[in-house]
């Protein structure tokens, strides 16, 4: 019985609920939660995935349910679940078969089962709500997942839509990890120490999960005054700051920025595919370039060069390999637009 790919995401979204709420626990702790988990997320796939495919008989059923666990499994094992703990999954899956088949196939009864009464079937209860249900109202998941509950509901997005509600769990979980870290952050950016810091999360969070997420850099090519002012001084620092902060200006409550070096910025997107990372990147070069910058009472007109790179696991595997790359396609467009302007 070959099923969709919502295993494979569920495992994703299993593994990071379980992450956030073990909070520090140890792996006992954390064996608990993915087996909980699997046993819920896993049975309301296996019921969605038999009423799609219309399974007839006790035996399909049971493929169903198996080829489900399997694959949440096998994902698990691709992701950084210590042997050891996907052992004591099994187990605790094995030991519990039966009875887990048996809710499952009474639910799977009374669904396919006409009402005798007339009235109609109690709503099923979905994977957001599954989520809900698990954690206590002082659980920090709890908070999390409020804030994903007011996300869903104002975008449209389905309860039971697991890929949409893995993006806004781990972006919300991102945004509150950040809150909770104030020594990093100055003025909403960062400086270089900050961006690996960020980066090396974000490469690991996009591994784990097999999540998109790029990032853009800028630098300052020239920089004229329209018109000389007496006494007035204009600073490479005083330029690239003026440039970060119409640059924070314009980025999301997600993203993130840092200064790395004396004239370079870096802006991370997270949950960004190449495609909108190239939209995001020429909108926010356009938005830099666009207008001149008042710097200390004077109006200079700033030329900014830029790169885009998305992760990929195999090409930029590490924050060295991505940062080199970014900057080196950054020295690309600066020689660029040099030669075109004929700067020095």
């Amino acid at each position: 019985m070959e099923v969709k790919n919502n295993p494979v995401q569920a495992a994703e979204l299993i593994f990071l609920a379980a992450e956030i709420r073990k909070a520090g626990g140890d792996e006992n702790m954390l064996t608990d939660l993915l087996v909980d988990y699997v046993e819920k997320i896993g049975s309301k796939l296996t019921l969605d995935t038999a009423r799609e495919n219309k399974v007839e008989g006790e035996q399909h059923l049971r493929q169903v349910m198996d080829s489900v666990e399997s694959e949440i499994l096998a994902r698990l094992r691709k992701m950084d679940v210590r042997e050891e703990i996907l052992k004591r999954i099994e187990h605790r899956l094995n030991s519990r078969y039966e009875e887990l088949f048996d809710k499952i196939k009474g639910k799977w009864s009374r669904s396919v089962a006409p009402q005798a009464d007339g009235k109609e079937k109690a709503p099923e209860t979905s994977v957001l709500q599954i989520l809900e249900q698990s954690v206590g109202e002082t659980d920090e998941f709890a908070n999390i997942l409020k804030m994903v509950r007011d996300e869903v509901h104002a975008k449209g997005i389905g309860e039971n839509d697991v890929k949409t509600i893995l993006e806004e769990i781990t972006k919300q979980y991102e945004s509150w990890q950040r809150s909770k870290d104030k020594t990093l952050t100055f003025d909403e950016t960062l400086d270089s120490k900050g961006l690996a810091f960020f980066l090396d999360k974000e490469i690991s969070r996009a591994s784990r999960y097999d999540l998109p997420f790029s990032a853009v850099s800028f630098a300052v090519v020239s920089a004229k005054a329209e018109k000389k002012r007496p006494k007035v001084s204009i600073t490479q620092t005083a330029i690239v700051e003026a440039v970060m902060k119409r640059f924070t200006s314009n980025i999301r409550g997600s993203d993130i920025a840092a200064i790395a070096g004396k004239n370079k910025i870096v802006g991370i997107f997270p949950m960004t595919t190449p495609d909108e990372a190239k939209l995001a990147f020429k909108r926010h070069l356009r938005f830099i370039n666009m207008r001149p910058f008042d710097i200390n009472g004077a109006l200079v007109s700033v030329q900014v060069a830029g790169s885009v790179v998305n992760f990929d696991a195999k090409r930029t595997p590490n924050t060295s390999v991505f940062l080199q790359i970014l900057f080196d396609d950054l020295s690309v467009m600066i020689n660029r637009i040099k030669n075109i302007h004929g700067l020095a």
